[in-house]
């Protein structure tokens, strides 16, 4: 398993603001609070997004990140001191080995602006009501959340990566060759996306082996 290729890209962003912007083009029937309480998402032409892809399979960082975020403070209003609010972001492409170097804080400063820039053309005026922020490199994102190259899905959702061949061949079918040790999560099938069917599958197998096993002994 050890071996599996991960290849993450993703890079954190999160924004205190003193004030919720205005997003830009809503058509005139919108509730702007109702768009405000919904996820979003900030990318570019097809031709940009593919180009992010390829730059990142190289090693570099995009120019125009791809972003989904929300802003959980509006559900949540407690995770944050007064009248604050949080933005918290997923952005691509970062890749965790860039081609010229290790990240470091002047890269990871660079990417995490860069993002509030193209973020400012959905949220016109975003980047005046920001009053801290922390952005996350995909290092940083594997040291301190576990997350494995910062690969959110635990390895590609590719062809060769599906099915019995996820997370490795060895261990599919979420059990391994250790009795009584079981695997499961976004490396397993059917992968990631926190749709729970993992974890289902996993304890459906575990409570066909204790059957199995009951039936043995009896």
């Amino acid at each position: 398993v050890a071996g599996t290729a991960m290849r993450g890209s993703a890079f954190k962003v999160v924004l205190e603001v003193d004030s919720l912007p205005a997003y830009a083009g809503l058509p005139a029937d919108a509730d702007p609070e109702r768009v405000r309480a919904c996820q979003f998402r900030v990318g570019s032409s097809l031709g940009g997004i593919e180009e992010s892809i390829s730059r990142a399979l190289l090693g570099h960082a995009s120019d125009q990140p791809l972003m989904w975020g929300l802003i959980p403070t509006l559900t949540s209003p407690g995770l944050t001191p007064g009248k604050t609010h949080l933005i918290s972001v997923n952005a691509w492409h970062a890749p965790y080995r860039s081609h010229d170097g290790p990240w470091d804080a002047e890269r990871t400063d660079r990417f995490g602006r860069r993002c509030v820039e193209e973020l400012s053309r959905l949220m016109p005026g975003l980047a005046d009501r920001v009053v801290d922020h922390r952005f996350m490199n995909p290092v940083e994102i594997e040291s301190e959340l576990g997350l494995m190259e910062s690969n959110i899905t635990h390895g590609d959702m590719l062809p060769g990566n599906l099915f019995g061949a996820r997370p490795h061949p060895e261990v599919a079918g979420y059990r391994t060759p250790l009795t009584g040790f079981y695997v499961s999560g976004a490396g397993t099938w059917p992968g990631g996306y926190v749709t729970g069917t993992p974890g289902r599958n996993t304890a459906k197998a575990v409570l066909q082996d204790l059957h199995h096993e009951q039936r043995r002994q009896a």
